[in-house]
């Protein structure tokens, strides 16, 4: 059984997602905010989060990331080739224009999705 837990983030009440199969512990998040909730379950459920699907790449929905990748440093990211510029250019994400500019740590774990 697959199963979709919402989180509401911080920043603009945007969502982030963690979508699983009930018996596994493996996971995926779609969108990545900032929600203290969402990284308190992962922790405490014991979630292996191995990839992100983004949306897009509006800093409300990517803010997260940086912190994700601390915890799970091999996650992999998938976003379309302007959702990568825009994680890499806190003008192009909207972060600038707010009290915490974003721009991803480790552009390795980028992917594009074709």
């Amino acid at each position: 059984m697959i199963q979709v837990k919402r989180y509401v983030n911080n920043v603009f009440s945007s969502n982030t997602y963690i979508v699983r199969k009930t018996e596994d512990k493996n996971c995926l998040l779609v969108d990545c905010g900032d929600s203290d909730e969402l990284f308190i379950d992962l922790r405490k459920d014991g979630l292996n989060v191995v990839a992100v699907l983004l949306t897009h790449a509006h800093f409300d929905h990517i803010c997260g990331l940086n912190h994700l990748l601390k915890y799970y440093p091999s996650v992999e990211i998938y976003t379309n080739d302007f959702g990568k510029e825009s994680l890499l250019s806190d003008k192009l994400n909207l972060s600038k224009y707010h009290s915490v500019p974003f721009v991803l740590a480790n552009e390795n774990r980028i992917y594009l999705l074709v």
